[in-house]
């Protein structure tokens, strides 16, 4: 076949699908088509946006576990303070820097249930912990023990039942820390 009659034919072709599919219009048949500058900028565009969004997902795994690590310490430490208060007994947590861990324990130093996990003991072990396993315990230091409690006002003491002068936690991951403070006499409690 000659060129003249393929275009023909192609064209011919085109009428008859569009006119099957019900369309009022039809382009004219291109053998070539190419894409056009504003839909090379358009995806490109696209691409880009969606590299911006998925780079911090990829980099910041790590502060995103130490933030939520961070946020689970502090919720703990409060409610060993406040279970000190309501029980009107001695609460605290006890940090275990070998084990990457820490409890929470009543005031005969037994382990308490987790409110949570019914039945289970409430220790927090960062290695064994899915969404925290990047996570370590850098440092505890609380009157230079590792353990903080709070009496039934609510107020920090030490491991001996002193009163702290300054407590905090070091917690790590991916190269980032973040610190949990205990302020003396007000048991307040901070990430920095």
């Amino acid at each position: 076949m000659r060129a003249a009659e393929l275009s023909e034919r192609g064209y011919i072709m085109c009428v008859v699908y569009c006119n099957i599919g019900n369309q009022t219009s039809c382009l004219h048949h291109r053998a070539h088509r190419a894409f056009t500058l504003v839909e090379v900028i358009v995806v490109v565009v696209i691409l880009a946006i969606a590299a911006l969004i998925a780079v911090p997902v990829f980099t910041g795994a790590s502060q995103t576990q130490l933030k939520a690590a961070a946020d689970k310490l502090v919720a703990d430490i409060e409610y060993a303070k406040s279970m000190a208060v309501t029980m009107q007994k001695n609460y605290k947590v006890t940090f275990d820097l070998n084990q990457e861990s820490y409890s929470l324990r009543d005031d005969l130093d037994s382990v308490i249930t987790d409110p949570i996990k019914k039945g289970s003991p409430y220790t927090v072990t960062y290695p064994q912990e899915s969404r925290l396993d990047g996570v370590t315990v850098v440092s505890a230091d609380f009157n230079g023990t590792t353990t903080v409690q709070f009496d039934y006002k609510g107020s920090p003491l030490d491991a001996a039942g002193n009163a702290i002068a300054s407590g905090s936690v070091t917690i790590g991951a991916g190269g980032h820390t973040m610190v949990v403070r205990v302020e003396p006499v007000t048991g307040y409690i901070s990430i920095q």
